[in-house]
């Protein structure tokens, strides 16, 4: 599971306040003042589940352990509750039979005695790209994904894609791509590829 944040994906954001009832009658004390606040994770208009929710400041550099202890099914909610006030970011991980999806919200407020609502969508993802090379005799050095320009941005391999073999990259937001392939010295161009949320692109090289 990664642990750094990245990729920038909106969740669509409600803030809802709990309003506070002082007790009375006969005798009776003022409820206690609350310390902290919550965070609802509303995924009523999603179709898809949320495996993993991580919850983290803002100024943390790691999204830290899961916060549900289940997974929040499509048409359901889960509310997160003690958390002190703060700005925060969420994270959302979707577990699909291909791929695993992300979905983030960054910079939202939990204030004392309020709860703060993130709502999934089935736009709320990334998507994943799968390479293919069916070449059997040379590698894929380099792959370059990019939003404005073919070989822009930086190579997102670590290693070379071996002849014949497939590699998934993940968490790319949804949209439209260039994809430039390093192929045997040669720019393999693909331009107007989709990248589709909760979805995956097949791309092949020979």
């Amino acid at each position: 599971m990664q642990t750094l944040k990245k990729w920038s994906m909106n969740w669509v954001v409600l803030c809802v306040f709990a309003m506070l009832f002082a007790g009375c009658g006969g005798g009776g004390s003022s409820a206690p003042a609350p310390t902290t606040g919550s965070l609802k994770v509303d995924n009523s208009f999603s179709t898809f589940w949320i495996d993993e929710v991580n919850v983290a400041l803002s100024t943390s550099s790691s999204w830290g352990t899961k916060r549900n202890t289940s997974v929040i099914a499509a048409g359901s909610s889960w509310t997160l509750s003690g958390l002190a006030a703060g700005t925060y970011d969420a994270r959302g991980v979707s577990i699909g039979a291909i791929s695993t999806y992300y979905a983030y919200s960054y910079g939202f407020p939990i204030t004392v005695g309020t709860t703060y609502s993130l709502t999934a969508t089935d736009s709320s993802y990334t998507g994943s790209l799968i390479v293919y090379n069916t070449n059997l005799t040379f590698p894929i050095t380099a792959l370059y994904i990019s939003a404005t320009s073919l070989g822009g941005g930086s190579n997102v391999l670590s290693t070379s894609i071996a002849p014949g073999a497939t590699r998934q990259i993940v968490n790319i937001p949804s949209g439209s791509y260039y994809v430039r392939a390093i192929q045997n010295g040669l720019n393999r161009d693909n331009s107007s590829v989709p990248i589709i949320s909760h979805g995956y692109t097949n791309i092949t090289y020979n």
